[in-house]
């Protein structure tokens, strides 16, 4: 299952680090454009699992997140060679 996991995280003092170390452990990730990661989980969680997760760490007051799953099999953009590359291993079930 792929999500895309995009944030407007308010720019206050506050540290987002256990945001981005949570995020990190629900799957395997990438992250190449500001504010949004793709997650690749190969155990079934859904949008509304990682939202749970991710939750508790953002301030509900000021910031926004998306959870939404997608389908890779239809995607175009311009990235890295090495974005194109982490999506043909996670379709290959390599890590």
């Amino acid at each position: 299952m792929y999500y895309a996991i995009t944030y407007d995280i308010s720019d206050s003092e506050e540290d987002h680090t256990a945001f981005f170390d949570r995020l990190k452990t629900l799957g395997r990730w990438m992250h190449y454009i500001d504010d949004t990661w793709i997650l690749y989980t190969t155990v079934y969680l859904t949008a509304n699992e990682i939202f749970e997760e991710l939750e508790p760490l953002i301030d509900k007051e000021e910031d926004y997140i998306l959870v939404i799953e997608i389908d890779p099999s239809n995607k175009q953009g311009w990235l890295p060679q090495d974005a194109w590359e982490w999506f043909k291993k996670q379709d290959q079930g390599e890590q």
